[in-house]
């Protein structure tokens, strides 16, 4: 019995080749299927095919299950490639993911849906599969809803929580092609690695707050490898690769346990010998631990400031850490030579222009090395989500919806109800957001006197109401390019340990 997953990964812009992006949630799950005897396949939607594309790849790639991991942006998408399926093939079709688990009722009610997994399916599918190959699907299976013959939707309970993380089987490499997955062909080539599920916060616009409640009594939510399985991980999905790469660990909070930290960096200096950069709260870092990440090969660190306005990030997107307490971490950071790299946001309810600005400044104050800025989504199922329906926030223009092809990232639009202008600054605050990081970052390290006179001018163009008119003039005086020949400078070193 051969079991197919879909992976959307649409990039408006195509390249040859394009193997499209990891999975961990395919990955891990055609590891358990493998496990117990079944085939497994992949296809990677990596740009809008056509009709007459989507049967050919079909027809090579036929199953009897297929297995699509849902993102919200990519629902258009995903339900042209369930129409074909049905069309062509009497085959089942399961949906997953965590857009799948915080909102559920929509997904299921798709045409063509058979079922939808709820939570970790890492027994659930194989439980599915078994049923489907016995020619007699069992409707009862914990983590799956199903959607019967008359119409009605069949909700079964969750399972409880797998308990220890080592027990999982590798990471399936094999499904993909390791070597021309899009993180392979950058500047500096990484390889990514989760040791470990789950994350102890509960942020507003985040899907765990959603996870942690509807686990809780079901087992402990955060869960990770030990030290020595974690290890013995990295070491597996290094050998998938035919060249080096650097390790990019994709855990939400890679710093949960200071002790589980100083002890898996002090295996990973030992046994594989490859710069990593991983990511975490601001709230975990201290100097034991940022030594640790350094003697280990760690050379850059991410974290969330999301809003650099306190007001903000406490009411809306409740992330409790004063600004005070970002700058301290960014300072140990900056100490043992880690880069810092930060995870940002606009377009939030109620967010000003100047509280953006604020985002900006932080980042500057804290002398990021690199930063992104995302467009805030509602994702249902969140709190966020719900507070922007209060707000009367949501856009009901389809248009600019997750049911169209108008935004297919988090870095193009929002598609909150915002005023015309709104929406200009929202893009370019999001497109420029690091070149004003770093033009902010140089004023700062002027004499003070002529820093504040040059915050001022700078103030006052960020604030401008043709702010998009800036664009030009930037790309103009080469300040789009400042950010590129800034990474290049950073990433030398780290190239040049992966060429010895």
């Amino acid at each position: 019995m051969i079991i197919a997953f879909l992976n959307p990964c649409i990039k408006r812009n195509e390249v040859e080749n394009d193997g499209g992006d990891f999975s961990f949630g395919i990955s891990i799950l055609s590891a358990h299927l493998k496990r117990e005897g079944y085939e497994t396949s992949l296809i990677q939607i990596t740009k809008d095919y056509s009709e007459e594309d989507i049967e050919k790849i079909l027809s090579n790639n036929k199953a009897e299950l297929y297995c699509f991991y849902v993102l919200s942006h990519y629902l258009v998408f995903i339900k042209k490639w369930i129409k074909a399926i049905k069309k062509h093939t009497d085959a089942f079709v399961i949906c997953g993911g965590v857009a799948v688990t915080v909102n559920p009722m929509d997904i299921i009610k798709i045409e063509g849906i058979d079922a939808i997994g709820i939570g970790e399916g890492d027994e659930a599918l194989v439980e599915l599969a078994s049923s489907i190959k016995s020619n007699k699907i069992d409707h009862d299976i914990k983590n799956i809803w199903f959607k019967l013959p008359d119409g009605t939707i069949k909700k079964n309970p969750l399972r409880p929580l797998l308990g220890d993380m080592d027990k999982l089987p590798h990471y399936d490499t094999e499904i993909f092609d390791m070597e021309n997955l899009r993180s392979m062909t950058l500047r500096l080539p990484y390889v990514a690695v989760m040791v470990s599920r789950g994350c102890p916060f509960s942020c507003y616009y985040c899907s765990n707050n959603h996870l942690n409640k509807a686990y809780n009594g079901l087992g402990k939510y955060v869960r990770f490898m030990r030290p020595e399985r974690a290890v013995d991980e990295v070491l597996h999905m290094l050998r998938a690769l035919n060249k080096k790469a650097i390790v990019n660990f994709a855990d939400n909070t890679f710093d949960t346990s200071k002790r589980w930290v100083i002890d898996f960096c002090k295996l990973y200096k030992e046994k594989v010998h490859v710069p990593f950069r991983a990511m975490g709260r601001v709230e975990k870092l201290d100097d034991d631990v940022c030594y640790a990440l350094k003697e280990a090969g760690c050379f850059r660190f991410t974290i969330g400031i999301e809003s650099g306005s306190e007001r903000v990030r406490y009411n809306y997107l409740n992330r409790r850490m004063a600004n005070s307490s970002i700058l301290n971490a960014m300072s140990l950071l900056k100490k043992h030579r880690i880069q810092i790299s930060t995870y940002n946001m606009c377009g939030l309810p109620s967010e000003t222009k100047e509280e953006m600005l604020e985002t900006i400044k932080l980042n500057a104050k804290g002398q990021t090395d690199f930063a992104t800025c995302s467009i805030f989504w509602p994702y249902k199922g969140t709190k966020l989500y719900d507070m922007t329906v209060g707000m009367g926030l949501i856009n009901n223009n389809p248009e600019l919806g997750a049911e169209s092809k108008k935004y297919m990232s988090v870095y193009e639009g929002s598609v909150l109800n915002f005023q015309k202008g709104e929406h200009e600054h929202i893009r370019f605050n999001s497109k420029w957001f690091s070149t004003f990081v770093y033009l902010y970052r140089m004023i700062f390290s002027f004499h003070s006197a002529i820093s504040m006179e040059f915050e001022r001018i700078l103030d006052k163009i960020y604030l401008s109401r043709n702010i998009e008119q800036l664009g030009p003039s930037i790309k103009r005086y080469g300040l789009n390019n400042l950010e590129n020949l800034l990474y290049k400078n950073l990433e030398k070193p780290v190239i040049k340990i992966l060429k010895q």
